[in-house]
């Protein structure tokens, strides 16, 4: 019984210790800085509805975050592939990103057309 008491309590203070450390860290997020009108870079800085929208779920969230530039649209791809970037704004779900990304609920309808010789075609 003493020995689960202790096991107990290592994995209860091993769970705070990651729940501080997680708490501490600087949440960081970025996106694609050419994709208006979702967002875009003006000032260096990342702006648009995309970038408002993360900024207030995360201010309500209580985390520390930071809304950046990381470069172009496949280096903030590769930076959240390998953890350096925690949230993207407005990504397109396909089956490669998916692999390392959870999706939310889509925010924003933005249908994809397509204009061939006058007649548009809407893709779903």
């Amino acid at each position: 019984m003493r020995t689960f008491s202790l096991l107990i309590s290592c994995v209860t203070l091993l769970c705070l210790t990651t729940l501080n450390s997680f708490a501490a860290e600087t949440f960081i997020v970025s996106g694609n800085p050419k994709a208006p009108p979702v967002m875009w870079e003006e000032y260096n800085k990342l702006t648009g509805v995309g970038p408002d929208i993360a900024g207030a779920i995360l201010k309500e969230l209580n985390l520390d975050y930071d809304i950046r530039i990381e470069g172009n649209w496949q280096q903030v791809q590769d930076k959240c592939k390998s953890g350096e970037v925690d949230m993207i704004v407005a990504a397109y779900k396909n089956d490669a990103r998916a692999a390392y990304m959870d999706y939310s609920m889509p925010y924003l309808p933005q249908p994809t057309v397509i204009i061939v010789d006058g007649v548009v075609k809407t893709l779903l």
